[in-house]
């Protein structure tokens, strides 16, 4: 019998004034491929990028604020701790760092070799933001039917039921109900996109 683990964690109110910080209790995968396997619908869905974002290049000592939005019990939260400094301009393979700005705020350092393969870059990137357009790639989810936190490129990712994990064992993510519904736009079996606005 395998032994669930949970964690209690504090998530923060991005409207204070109105609804209060709250304790929510996550279930622990030991990887994105283990929350895929374990604690998601079975029914694939196909959906593309298509929201604007900014990128630009990090400096060391930029501030990230990778916190996710989460939508849990109707009102959206997010994790303040989990906001980083960049380390080094460059990853493990040479390529340097990008700061990626969603359009709910928040952002996420990918390299600039990826984020050349997702966005519309057309020139150089440079530390000013510039806006781009992803390439709208088709990626296959799942939705998740648990309130998670995995282990995701050396960071605790959280994400609540409704959330969504990418369909992919080799490149397998999570991402947060609130950042799908504003970034993605999901297409039917017809390969016809929804009426879902990015």
């Amino acid at each position: 019998m395998e032994v669930i683990r949970y964690v209690t964690k504090k998530i923060y109110s991005l409207d204070p004034d109105t609804y209060p910080d709250v304790n929510a209790q996550f279930v622990l995968f030991d990887s994105p491929q283990d929350l895929l396997k374990k604690a998601t619908k079975e029914e694939v869905i196909v959906a593309s990028k298509v929201a604007p974002v900014k990128i630009r290049y990090a400096k060391v000592g930029d501030v990230v604020d990778t916190r996710p939005r989460i939508e849990y019990k109707g009102k959206v939260y997010t994790f303040s701790e989990v906001t980083r400094k960049v380390d080094s301009l460059y990853d493990k393979n040479g390529s340097r760092m990008v700061i990626v700005t969603n359009p709910d705020g928040e952002e996420y350092l990918q390299p600039e070799t990826k984020t050349r393969q997702k966005y519309n870059v057309t020139g150089e990137i440079s530390e000013t933001p510039q806006v781009v357009i992803p390439k709208g790639v088709r990626t296959e989810f799942r939705q998740t039917i648990v309130n998670a936190v995995v282990n995701v490129w050396g960071e605790p990712w959280f994400v609540t039921v409704g959330g969504y994990v990418t369909n992919d064992l080799n490149d397998c993510y999570p991402i947060t109900n609130v950042a799908f519904k504003n970034t993605y736009v999901v297409e039917n079996n017809h390969g016809d996109s929804d009426s879902r606005e990015a």
